[in-house]
């Protein structure tokens, strides 16, 4: 199913402007006349060299990232026509007609993120902010469909229940790795600098290159997620297995029950 990726807008730390703020005129007021007068010629040099100043961070951003899932939700509303067209329509069953999806695994991949700057000071009013650290959450919502159609307790029911529950121990599986997967995708978007007077205004292009590269690396997960669950547990060989586990009798009351037969 859709995954749905929000990354959260975060506050840069003022105070940390404020404390590179009071370090430089702390330091002006200090310094000695002609440590002075070097530093007016270093603020009046051409922006070109401010920008080569800059043109490389001057921390290693750290990379923190928190994964969890929550309890599998199950759901019997809908009929076996309903959730095979869902099925269809997310390709998770090719739309041939002779395959109807007694279950689906629905699984929704949320993300958040905190972004931390940190500024070092070119002139009297420009910084060079980098990225100082970079804090993710990713949230694995899971919902087992099961057509309404199914008795509870059933034959049918435990075998489709089995075979979603496949679907559910492979995306956790696949969470786990999810830091190998993201991480390489994600970093060099924290690699940049910018050249700003304000750190809003830095934050806010910084803020946009890192959820570019998020949502990138987690569209890339959720394809590689598709795939593994499609070659792995949606094969021929196990749908024939759950067929042959109950009798014909019970998955013919099935169909007659959703007006299939």
């Amino acid at each position: 199913m859709s995954a749905i990726n929000r990354m959260g807008a975060a506050p840069l730390e003022q105070r940390m402007m404020g404390m590179h703020l009071s370090m430089v005129e702390h330091l002006c007021r200090l310094l000695y006349l002609v440590a002075a007068c070097l530093l007016l010629l270093t603020s009046l040099l051409p922006r070109p060299v401010m920008a080569e100043e800059c043109a490389r961070p001057f921390v290693k951003p750290v990379i923190k990232l928190e994964t969890t899932s929550s309890e599998v939700a199950y759901d019997a509303r809908e009929g076996l026509t309903a959730l095979t067209k869902k099925a269809a329509a997310d390709k998770a069953l090719p739309a041939t007609g002779k395959i109807y999806s007694m279950g689906l695994t629905a699984a929704q991949w949320k993300s958040d993120a905190k972004l931390e700057l940190t500024g070092r000071p070119l002139d009297r009013d420009t910084y060079c902010w980098s990225v100082v650290s970079l804090s993710m959450r990713f949230k694995l919502d899971t919902t087992v469909f099961i057509a309404k159609e199914i008795p509870r307790g059933s034959c049918a029911w435990k075998q489709v229940v089995d075979h979603e529950h496949k679907h559910v121990n492979l995306d956790r599986k696949l969470l786990a790795g999810l830091d190998v997967m993201v991480r390489p995708k994600i970093e060099p978007a924290l690699r940049k600098t910018v050249v700003a007077k304000d750190g809003k205004k830095a934050l806010a292009i910084l803020q946009a290159d890192a959820r570019a590269a998020i949502n990138r690396a987690l569209k890339d997960f959720i394809a590689h997620r598709e795939k593994q669950q499609l070659s792995k547990i949606d094969t021929p060989a196990e749908y024939q297995r759950v067929d042959d586990a109950c009798s014909d009798a019970e998955w013919a009351a099935i169909f007659k029950k959703a007006g299939l037969q």
